[in-house]
């Protein structure tokens, strides 16, 4: 499984696609409550400006962590995870993959 993608850009600008958005209307996913383990790491994150949040879809679930140095999108569980969220950020024209 590959272990995170990372979406390149000035993803915090106003212009910026919403990842969140474009990933739950492709993937048909939920926003999920952090599983008990990851809570206070949650809880702690949000103090120096590093949102964490959990999703799953038909396919698997899928972490996303947005904080200052970047967007990162990592699979949890599910064997195509990894593929379905590239080809989901590929599809939407708004990103390419490398």
């Amino acid at each position: 499984m590959q272990s995170h993608i990372e979406i390149l850009g000035d993803h915090r600008s106003g212009g910026f696609p919403n990842v969140r958005v474009l990933l739950r209307d492709a993937l048909i996913a939920t926003e999920s409550p952090p599983p008990p383990s990851f809570a206070e790491v949650v809880r702690t994150s949000m103090l120096i400006d590093r949102f964490i949040s959990f999703w799953t879809y038909p396919g698997g679930a899928y972490e996303i962590d947005d904080d200052d140095g970047g967007l990162f999108v990592t699979p949890l569980h599910g064997a195509e995870v990894g593929a379905d969220v590239a080809a989901a950020l590929i599809r939407s024209g708004q990103f390419v993959g490398v």
